[in-house]
């Protein structure tokens, strides 16, 4: 690319850039150098020195020299500066996908605001989606844990599966009753052992539904509920000795 001029304006800085003076067919890669028409794309940047930049890209559309081609008109964008339809650079783009999948979406908003990448919180989740994989058929789930996740903190909780071999999430129920876990195993018939916490929900839904399978506690709840235990103990032995204490005065 090739920077023309450089401004300044009251929202930051602006950079005019274009592109080559040939383009590279896409299709048949057949150089050209008929230009068809111009367009200019508006790209957000990396900041400089927390100033907001806009790259303006001068893009030619380029006519295709090659006889047998099905493509007649190109654009001639460097795919590494920015992907097709894209707002913001291919670097940009990075980073704002970086925040989003480390803190999410208003935090994300917030700091990079501050760091002089302006953007809204709705972008930032829609590249995020843009840019997850796409669910694949699933193979066969051998050991799956089973718990609790909630919808909205302390009203609404569902029930999260997981594949603990592969280390990925299965699937993701609506609620955590007995015959919602229930149904979901007896569709997966294959599975051997299940992981869950020591509430009876799961342990009954997975009964029902996978009698095959072989149940345990997880390790995080076998230690939850050993520190509540040692707590409980505790509290009742300090009870004792305050008792005993009154009645030795």
């Amino acid at each position: 690319m090739k920077i023309h001029r450089v401004e300044q304006n009251g929202s930051g800085l602006t950079v005019l850039l274009s592109g080559k003076d040939c383009g590279c067919c896409p299709s048949c890669g057949t150089r050209s150098t008929s230009r068809h028409s111009r367009y200019s794309r508006h790209l957000r940047d990396l900041p400089a020195h927390g100033v907001p930049v806009t790259a303006v890209v001068s893009v030619t559309r380029w006519r295709c020299q090659n006889a047998l081609c099905s493509q007649r008109i190109f654009a001639g964008t460097d795919p590494l500066l920015a992907t097709p339809y894209a707002r913001q650079t291919s670097r940009m783009r990075t980073i704002i996908r970086l925040f989003g999948h480390g803190i999410g979406g208003r935090p994300s908003e917030r700091i990079m605001a501050r760091l002089g990448m302006p953007i809204f919180h709705t972008s930032i989740l829609r590249q995020l989606k843009a840019n997850a994989p796409k669910v694949q058929d699933r193979p066969h789930v051998r050991v799956v844990g089973i718990d609790e996740w909630a919808w909205r903190k302390g009203t609404t909780y569902g029930t999260v599966i997981v594949d603990l071999e592969r280390r990925e999430v299965v699937d993701l129920l609506p609620d955590r009753a007995t015959t919602s876990v229930a149904k979901w195993f007896s569709d997966h018939p294959e599975v051997e052992f299940v992981s869950r916490d020591r509430a009876g929900v799961y342990a009954d839904g997975a009964r029902q539904g996978a009698p095959q399978a072989r149940q345990g506690a997880d390790r995080f709840h076998l230690l939850m509920n050993f520190r509540e235990t040692v707590a409980r103990v505790n509290g009742r032995v300090k009870v004792s000795q305050r008792a005993a204490q009154n009645v030795a005065t």
